[in-house]
């Protein structure tokens, strides 16, 4: 039986360790009002080949505006904090430990809706819409 190989044969595969805290914030294309994410596991930081792994914090106000995706998948777990999701036009009130998974081509947005910021998790999967 063969095995698949990875594409990239001559690169060495190496596990990591990362300390969420020591990341810089960044704000993200799309993003307003101090809305900000720690890029925790990707291409660029690890070298992962198929996880976008962020770590986000949305200031009361902050949102990121209305797109969708033609190929990546996406899963926002709220840790603290309230928000608003939109998806396809359907509004959602959110909260700690609401999950939510977004297919290719849903519009979705996100808003900070409460006064306290709205703190998630932002998977993505592939990490390019090419």
């Amino acid at each position: 039986m063969d095995i698949p190989k990875h594409h990239d044969e001559q690169a060495p595969r190496k596990a990591a360790i990362r300390r969420a805290d020591a990341l810089l914030w960044k704000q993200f294309p799309g993003h307003f009002g101090q809305a900000l994410s720690k890029e925790i596991v990707s291409r660029e930081t690890l070298g992962s080949e198929h996880l976008d792994y962020r770590l986000s914090c949305y200031e009361p106000g902050a949102y990121v505006a209305r797109h969708s995706h033609r190929r990546q998948e996406q899963i926002y777990h709220i840790l603290r904090g309230r928000g608003l999701v939109i998806l396809d036009g359907r509004e959602t009130p959110v909260g700690p430990d609401d999950v939510i998974f977004i297919p290719p081509f849903v519009e979705h947005e996100l808003h900070c809706t409460g006064t306290d910021e709205l703190v998630l998790l932002v998977i993505t999967s592939p990490q390019s819409d090419d």
